[in-house]
Parts: structure tokens; sequence; C-alpha cells
């Protein structure tokens, strides 16, 4: 998931860590391409873009993805089933 001045963009991770772009099929090898070409439907004058910080991780099992459960830095948070 990238959110961008209010707009909202998915993808699918394949196992093979390809990015598939929800709404293209559109495959991208690396998150900053995926990010930047995204943001640049929004501000066409985007030069780059960091994915690794835009990119957040949505569980399809239902949990709360990590950029929300951390204050929104997207760093992941390994968590023991035993607390919960």
């Amino acid at each position: 998931r990238v959110e961008y001045r209010g707009h909202e963009f998915f993808g699918d991770l394949r196992p093979d860590g390809i990015i598939v772009d929800c709404k293209s099929g559109a495959e991208y090898i690396m998150p900053s391409m995926w990010s930047v070409e995204l943001k640049r439907t929004v501000k066409p004058s985007m030069r780059s873009d960091s994915g690794w910080y835009s990119i957040f991780y949505v569980p399809s099992n239902g949990e709360k993805p990590a950029g929300d459960a951390d204050g929104g830095t997207g760093t992941v948070r390994h968590v023991d089933a035993a607390d919960g």
C-alpha cells in the first residue's frame, strides 16, 4: 500500500519478490520503481522516491499493518503469539 497526497494505491507482493500493481497489473522489481511511478500520477514532476519508506505491507490475515502499529514508520516488528 502506498498513500500519497490523499490517494491510496495497492499492489501484491509475489513469492519471487515482484510487486504487481493491483490497478494496472504492471510488475516492478524494486519498491522505488513502483512508488515513484504511482506518485507521478498525482504529481508528474516527482523525480525520485525511496520505496522502502513509502510502501507499507498490509497483511492478508487482517492484522494491523506495521506502519499503523509503530506510528507510520513502516518498521516491521516481531510479535510473539503468546503476547497477543
